[in-house]
């Protein structure tokens, strides 16, 4: 398989898990609903597990089965735009969960560096000051 076509359709799949973060994080209309989703158990403070539960990814920051369900149709997707050979080469089981574990490797990334950048103090969880700082 071009691993350039790996690579783009990792790429793809772990750019299309951050989405679910967006809503979440980007409310600057109501930031503090926004904040009350993500403190999911009303302490005043989210922590990594918390976004990994709002981008839709597991507590080990695998994706969940909504997004592993996504992934799995945006690779069925991806199989119709591409001959017979290429497409035999996606169905290989080991191909489907390299890409997953690359688009699920992406979507973590891409979690931990909002976490870092909202956790100013770093003390592994966002305050709700933290948060406004950020959303201002």
């Amino acid at each position: 398989m071009n691993l350039t076509l790996a690579a783009l359709l990792a790429a793809g799949l772990a750019a299309s898990t951050l989405l679910p973060l967006q809503p979440a994080t980007a409310n600057r209309e109501d930031p503090e609903s926004s904040f009350a989703r993500l403190d999911s158990d009303g302490d005043g403070y989210f922590n990594r597990i918390d976004l990994y539960h709002a981008a839709g990814l597991t507590e080990d920051g695998l994706l969940g089965e909504g997004l592993r369900s996504q992934a799995m149709g945006s690779i069925t997707e991806a199989m119709a735009q591409f001959g017979p050979s290429v497409q035999e080469d996606m169905l290989d089981p080991e191909f489907v969960e390299g890409v997953m574990e690359s688009a699920e490797a992406g979507a973590r990334s891409g979690v931990d560096q909002a976490f870092t950048d909202l956790d100013t103090d770093q003390d592994d969880r966002v305050s709700l000051a933290e948060f406004l700082a950020a959303n201002h």
